[in-house]
């Protein structure tokens, strides 16, 4: 796996071997403040339990190199199986509550 700057993608291009995904996530309205936020998807087609975890920490690796505008952790998930999908939910979640938050504050304080 190599990444780019708008999400991971494998060397050569948008699924990996082993029929993950990687597609690039969609870009923000303000680049240089936008959070990177990487999941493996698919992951029940990896048949190979190491396998997948040779995935996951390689696209980790990676992750961790990237600085303060990524998230350090990196979800799996499956839509078949519904594997992740609650984790990444919540995160997401999170993730969107905590600039409402800000924006109240300031709003308040007017």
């Amino acid at each position: 796996f190599s990444l780019a700057r708008s999400g991971a993608t494998p060397a050569g291009g948008g699924t990996s071997a082993g029929g993950v995904s990687s597609s690039p996530a969609p870009r923000a309205a303000s680049p240089s403040s936008a959070k990177l936020q990487f999941v493996l998807t698919k992951t029940d087609l990896v048949k190979d339990p190491r396998e997948l975890a040779r995935r996951w920490w390689h696209v980790n690796e990676e992750v961790q190199r990237l600085g303060p505008r990524a998230i350090k952790h990196v979800h799996m998930v499956s839509a078949r199986t519904g594997a992740g999908v609650l984790a990444i939910t919540k995160e997401l979640q999170h993730l969107h509550a905590k600039p409402r938050k800000k924006a109240r504050a300031r709003n308040s304080a007017m």
